[in-house]
């Protein structure tokens, strides 16, 4: 399937797990690599396989930006993407946590407001989450 997705044009491999194999055709073909991981050791295992970014997911029902905190301590330089429970009123405080980026997924793409043709209100999500997060990249220049 990595092959198929680069053969198809992708340019990075964004997973909600660590796959030995896509981090391996990663490595192969230097491609962008972010696999998901839940814990600490998960963590380490995903940098060790090559991680350029470590999709912290489903970083909601870990506890959220407390969680981050608390990770960050013993994994200061490991650059952290939360996923899976993140929203608008969040991004900061996981910003704030120490993550470099959020994926948003759902919170700004709902698939019923694409199935109802609402695509307005999912481009006035995307400029609200785009405020948000130039709000704290103002606020924080040395994390610019």
């Amino acid at each position: 399937e990595a092959h198929a997705a680069l053969a198809a044009g992708a340019r990075f491999f964004i997973a909600p797990n660590i796959s030995p194999a896509v981090a391996g055709v990663a490595r192969e073909t230097g491609t962008f690599y972010c696999p998901g991981a839940y814990t600490t050791n998960e963590i380490l295992h995903a940098v060790d396989m090559g991680a350029h970014l470590v999709k912290v997911y489903p970083v909601g029902v870990a506890g959220g930006p407390d969680y981050i905190k608390v990770i960050r301590d013993p994994l200061p330089r490991v650059p952290m993407l939360a996923a899976g429970g993140t929203h608008l009123d969040n991004i900061l405080p996981f910003y704030a946590a120490g993550c470099i980026a959020c994926g948003i997924g759902g919170a700004l793409a709902d698939p019923a407001l694409a199935a109802t043709g609402r695509f307005a209100e999912i481009e006035a999500r995307a400029r609200a989450f785009v405020a948000r997060a130039a709000s704290f990249a103002a606020a924080s220049p040395a994390r610019a």
